[in-house]
C-alpha cells in the first residue's frame, strides 16, 4: 500500500529560503504524524514560487534555488519527496520535478509541454523535457508529470512508461469555470491512461494570478476520491493499492464553491497575498458612497486587520448628503479608520490657478477629471502618511471603456475589481451581505453615479451595465467581431456594439497605466490581453 501526501501550499515568488523552510516543515510534520505517508508531492516550481518570470534569467536567482534544493535534500530521510524547481543541465534550463530520497536526488522529470499562450510564457525560459520518469516506491511504479503535460493531452501509455499511477505537480491558475474544466480534464486523462492520478496544485495569489488549489486524487475512472478545498493551504493523504489501479482516501470530495463564492474567494486570496507578500501593512481606500468602493472596503475588512485600513470620503461640491451618510455607515459597519475631507478648497484654487480657460470648467470633462485627480493626490498623500498601499476601486466595465481618470480614480497599487464586471459587482455585494449587512442596502439600490457634476449618472455616459457587460464579455473575453456579436445578441443594437468597441480601442493607453488586479476570467486586462496602444484595426 502506497500512501501519498498531497501538499497544497502557498509559496511566494523569490522567497526561496522561506519556501524551502515551508517544505521542510511539511516534511517534518509528515514524518511526525500517524498518516504514514511514503511520498509527499508539492506543486510546480514550489521552491521558487510560480511564475518567477524573468528572475529565471538571473544566474544569482538560479544559484539560490540550487543552494536551497541542496539544503532541502539533506532533510529528506525515511520519506520520498517530489518538489518543483528550476534545474540547469548542460547550459539549458528545465522546469523540473525533483524526486528526493535519503538525502539525494533519486530522479528528475522535466516538463515536456511548455505553455506559451494567455498568461503563460514558459518557452521564453525553459527547454522541454524529452522522456518519462518512473520511480518505484511502496511497491508501486509512479510516473511524474507537470501541469500542462496533463492539460495538453499529449500523454499516452508510452509516455508514462510502465507506471501504475501518475502524479502531477501543478501551478494552474483560477478563472471562472476552472473547476469544471479540471474535473473534465482529469476524468478524461485518467480514463485514457487507465491510471489513477494524484494532482497537486498551487494555492494563493501572485500579482494578478490566483491559484485555487483544488488538489485531488482520482481513480482510473476519473472519479475524485479525495480532494483539498479551494483557496486554502492544506493537505490530504490518499492510498494506492498496487495492482488494483484504485486509490482511496478518507477525506472525500471537498466542498466546491459556486461561481459567485469562487470569485469572491479568488479576489480575497489575491488581495490578502498581495499585501502579505509585498510586505505592506496598511491599506488606504477612497470611498464615495458608491457600490464599487463599498465592495472594496468590505473585502479589505475581511482579509486585513481592520486597524490597518484607512477609508477616506473626499467630498466634492456635488457630493450628496446621502453619499456622505452611506459612506459613514459603511465605514462603521466595516470597523475601519474613517475620515471625511473636502476637495472644494483645492478644486477652487486649481481652477483659479488654471485661469480663464477653465472659467466654465467645473462641470465639463476637464473639471470632472480635475476633481478626480485632486482625490488621487490626497489619497496618495494619505497612503504615504499611513505607510500603506492605495487600493483602487474601479471595475472591469469602467476599465474597458475608459470610464475612469488617469492619475485620479485609477491611482493605486492594486485594483481588486479590475477583472470584475459591474453586474458581477452587485452579485458580490449581495454575497458580502449574506451573513450581516456590511454594505448599506441604499448603496446597492441607488443608481450608479460618479457625482462629479449636478445630477450625474453613469447611464448618461454609458449604455446600461447589463448591455455594456454583455458586449465586453463577447468582445474582450470572447474575441468576437461586431458581426458575430450582432448575430449572438438580438437584444443589443449595432450602435451600442460599435460605440463600446470604439471606447475600448480608445482607452488602451489608460489600461496600460492601470494597477494590477486579481484575474478571474480567461481574458483579463493584463498578461492575458496584449493589445497595441496604437492600432487602426477594427473588427
Amino acid at each position: 500500500m502506497l500512501q501519498i501526501g498531497i501538499e497544497q501550499r502557498n509559496f511566494c515568488v523569490g522567497d526561496i529560503t522561506g519556501n524551502a523552510e515551508k517544505i521542510m516543515r511539511a516534511i517534518e510534520h509528515a514524518r511526525g504524524s500517524n498518516t504514514g505517508s511514503q511520498l509527499l508531492v508539492f506543486p510546480e516550481l514550489a521552491l521558487t514560487g510560480y511564475p518567477p518570470e524573468d528572475l529565471l534569467l538571473r544566474d544569482d536567482f538560479l544559484d539560490a534555488s540550487d543552494a536551497a534544493l541542496s539544503q532541502l535534500m539533506q532533510c529528506v530521510q525515511g520519506i520520498d519527496v517530489v518538489v518543483g524547481a528550476p534545474v540547469r543541465d548542460k547550459g539549458l534550463l528545465y522546469n523540473s520535478a525533483v524526486w528526493l530520497r535519503d538525502k539525494a536526488v533519486l530522479a528528475r522529470y522535466d516538463k515536456r509541454c511548455l505553455p506559451n499562450y494567455g498568461i503563460f510564457d514558459e518557452q521564453r525560459y525553459f527547454e522541454p523535457g524529452r522522456a518519462p520518469t518512473v520511480v518505484e516506491v511502496g511497491g508501486a511504479r509512479v510516473s511524474v508529470t507537470i501541469c500542462e503535460d496533463l492539460w495538453e493531452g499529449r500523454l499516452d501509455k508510452d509516455s508514462i512508461g510502465d507506471a501504475d499511477i501518475v502524479i502531477n505537480c501543478s501551478a494552474s491558475p483560477f478563472h471562472i469555470g476552472k473547476v469544471k474544466e479540471r474535473d473534465e480534464m482529469l476524468r478524461k486523462r485518467a480514463t485514457e491512461l487507465d491510471k489513477p492520478i494524484v494532482y497537486v496544485n498551487l494555492v494563493g495569489g501572485q500579482d494578478e494570478l490566483v491559484f485555487d488549489g483544488d488538489s485531488r486524487a482520482v481513480n482510473r475512472n476519473g472519479e475524485t476520491i479525495c480532494s483539498v478545498a479551494q483557496f486554502e493551504e492544506d493537505g490530504a493523504v490518499c492510498e494506492f493499492e498496487p495492482g488494483s489501479g484504485m486509490v482511496s482516501g478518507g477525506a472525500g470530495r471537498a466542498h466546491i464553491l459556486d461561481e459567485t463564492e469562487a470569485v469572491w474567494g479568488a479576489i480575497k486570496t489575491g488581495v490578502r497575498d498581495y499585501f502579505d507578500k509585498s510586505g505592506f501593512e496598511n491599506a488606504v481606500v477612497g470611498i464615495s458612497g458608491g457600490i464599487d468602493s463599498a465592495l472594496v472596503l468590505s473585502l479589505l475588512s475581511e482579509v486585513i486587520d481592520k486597524s490597518r485600513i484607512y477609508a477616506f470620503m473626499l467630498s466634492s461640491p456635488y457630493t450628496s448628503d446621502m453619499s456622505k451618510e452611506d459612506a459613514r455607515a459603511l465605514a462603521e459597519n466595516c470597523g475601519v479608520h474613517y475620515r471625511e475631507l473636502s476637495i472644494e478648497p483645492l478644486f477652487q484654487t486649481a481652477l483659479k490657478t488654471l485661469g480663464e480657460d477653465y472659467e466654465n470648467a467645473p462641470t465639463d470633462i476637464a473639471g470632472q477629471n480635475l476633481q478626480s485627480r485632486i482625490r488621487g493626490l490626497l489619497l496618495m498623500a494619505c497612503a504615504n502618511k499611513n505607510k500603506g498601499l492605495l487600493v483602487a476601486t474601479g471595475n472591469k466595465s469602467e476599465m474597458a471603456v475608459g470610464y475612469a481618470t488617469l492619475y485620479g480614480d485609477m491611482a493605486g497599487a492594486f485594483a481588486p475589481l479590475k477583472d470584475v464586471s459591474k453586474t458581477r459587482v452587485y452579485a458580490l455585494a449581495e454575497l458580502c451581505n449574506r451573513d450581516k449587512e456590511r454594505i448599506p442596502q441604499n448603496i446597492i439600490e441607488r443608481p450608479p453615479t460618479a457625482e462629479l457634476s449636478p445630477g450625474q449618472l453613469d447611464s448618461h455616459s454609458l449604455p446600461p451595465y447589463d448591455t455594456l457587460d454583455k458586449i465586453i464579455e463577447l468582445f474582450i473575453e470572447g474575441d468576437k467581431s461586431a458581426a458575430e456579436m450582432t448575430d449572438e445578441t438580438t437584444d443589443i443594437g449595432d450602435a451600442d456594439i460599435k460605440r463600446v468597441q470604439e471606447m475600448v480601442y480608445a482607452s488602451e493607453y489608460k489600461r496600460r497605466q492601470s494597477p494590477p488586479g486579481p484575474r478571474i476570467t480567461q481574458k483579463a486586462f493584463g498578461k492575458d490581453r496584449r493589445h497595441p496602444i496604437v492600432s487602426r484595426f477594427r473588427i
